[in-house]
């Protein structure tokens, strides 16, 4: 049977230097090993949207939030292409500019909706950019459910995403939102 009596003179040859030495790197490894996988990062470039909720009511007006990570760089303008079924949902084009508003992180140049074909087009430029960060809210767009029931992706599509002097930040990816009407 092991004990730790054993396991100590077996690993830590009786506190000679190189045993504390050990014990303080396998310790630094393990904290490691348990922390970094209980965070998860987003890369430089990413935008995903969260809703403000998931589950909705016909006719239930909500938000959803654009968030991006531009890691070490300030964001300086950007161009998003959002999708939705529109039988489903709609920008509530009475609220912000045409439903959408700059977030608390964020800036708004020029917004293109288009409840028909379930399109929106949004795009900002700011010359001192914004950031940098890592969960920076970007924008707020305001949708309304409809009469129809189900299940519905709400996509996003990263069109461009620069600094202030114009370079690409990152590899840009984006993540959509799924929301349920009842």
């Amino acid at each position: 049977m092991w004990t730790i009596k054993y396991v100590e003179e077996m690993v830590f040859v009786k506190n000679t230097v190189w045993g504390k030495k050990f014990f303080l790197m396998l310790t630094l490894v393990t904290i490691l090993i348990l922390t970094v996988p209980l965070n998860t990062f987003a890369d430089a470039g990413d935008v995903w949207i969260q809703s403000s909720t998931e589950n909705l009511n016909v006719n239930q007006e909500f938000i959803v939030s654009l968030y991006s990570d531009t890691g070490t760089e300030r964001l300086g303008a950007y161009q998003l292409s959002i999708t939705f079924d529109p039988a489903m949902v709609n920008v509530d084009t009475t609220k912000g500019t045409e439903g959408v508003e700059a977030g608390g992180d964020g800036f708004l140049t020029a917004v293109n909706a288009n409840n028909e074909n379930g399109s929106l087009l949004v795009n900002g430029f700011d010359v001192n950019g914004k950031g940098p960060g890592i969960y920076l809210e970007l924008l707020r767009i305001h949708f309304v459910a409809l009469d129809k029931a189900g299940s519905e992706q709400i996509s996003i599509r990263i069109d461009s995403l620069t600094d202030e002097n114009g370079n690409k930040i990152g590899l840009p990816s984006a993540e959509s939102a799924s929301i349920t009407i009842r």
